[in-house]
């Protein structure tokens, strides 16, 4: 039942979304508040829900794969802006870093609180393993990352209309760093080639994060 409601749900969202065009509309997102709304008034659990519904979950995989598509089709001028865009990645992921983890630790708030903020920019299958293995909090990074993701899905093309921001290295980088793959899917509506950029973008970060997250448990966590 939860499996036909949801996709059911998320095809009414697509429908009101493309004859709007709001981002705040975003099927993901619409979809999601609807199913928790739900959830919370028929009394039913998470876990049940999961059960009946979990080939969404594990068609995750695959879209994201989906994702290389902009990559093959973009390679050239990826590859001819590569310094550039693993360069502001670096300075995305360091900034990601140091509004979250680094100010918890100033703070002396929890270890696994600051490992957990450590990982907010990575995409969340890569995000509850390393809190795992590093001492966070895998369901909060769970919801973090989701959250992430929606918000830049959502606020990210609002923004750089706001603020002028024409580049699709500096749109690709910036929505690639921080929303992972749903706010690349968002942006490929608007820009092919910001979004193939951003695909490389939390690509790289789910690359370097793994190597750097040991080394700042290290530094960081007593």
């Amino acid at each position: 039942m939860w499996l036909i409601l949801t996709v059911g749900i998320f095809l009414l969202s697509q429908w009101l979304y493309v004859k709007i065009k709001k981002s705040f509309l975003l099927p993901v997102f619409t979809t999601t508040i609807v199913i928790i709304l739900l959830l919370l008034s028929t009394g039913h659990t998470y876990k049940h829900y999961y059960e009946t519904a979990q080939w969404i979950d594990w068609l995750l995989g695959p879209a994201v794969v989906a994702l290389s598509y902009p990559l093959y089709k973009h390679r050239k001028m990826l590859l001819k802006n590569g310094v550039k865009i693993i360069s502001w990645v670096v300075v995305a992921t360091a900034i990601s870093i140091l509004t979250g983890a680094f100010i918890f630790w100033l703070f002396g708030v929890n270890d696994t609180y600051v490992v957990t903020a450590m990982l907010k920019n990575i995409t969340a299958p890569v995000a509850i393993d390393l809190a795992e293995i590093y001492g966070g909090i895998p369901a909060l990074i769970a919801v973090l990352c989701t959250l992430a993701g929606m918000l830049g899905a959502v606020a990210g093309p609002p923004v750089f209309r706001l603020l002028n921001i024409k580049s699709s290295i500096a749109k690709g980088v910036a929505m690639g760093s921080t929303a992972h793959a749903i706010g690349t899917s968002r942006l490929l509506e608007d820009d092919d080639y910001a979004g193939a950029i951003s695909t490389l973008s939390f690509l790289i970060v789910t690359l370097i994060m793994p190597v750097i997250v040991p080394i700042l448990v290290y530094l960081m966590v007593n």
